[in-house]
């Protein structure tokens, strides 16, 4: 039986398959709040300032220990 959970996991990958879902991650509870920021792009990835991104097909979202995900480019 498919769960809600699957679906969540089959609209991450529209895009590519291969990044993983790893709904507890805080960008990914971002994502879920904001649908209208699209399948990602790619993986996470860690910038210089220690923070982690990730690129969407309508945004990119940073997480910071401190201030949690945000949407910082549309």
């Amino acid at each position: 039986m498919t769960t809600l959970d699957d679906l969540w996991q089959m609209r991450w990958n529209a895009i590519n398959t291969e990044i993983p879902y790893a709904p507890d991650a805080g960008i990914a509870r971002f994502w879920r709040e904001h649908p209208e920021l699209g399948s990602p792009l790619g993986g996470e990835l860690t910038l210089d300032d220690g923070s982690v991104a990730q690129a969407f097909a309508n945004g990119i979202v940073r997480w910071t220990p401190e201030e949690g995900a945000a949407q910082v480019a549309a």
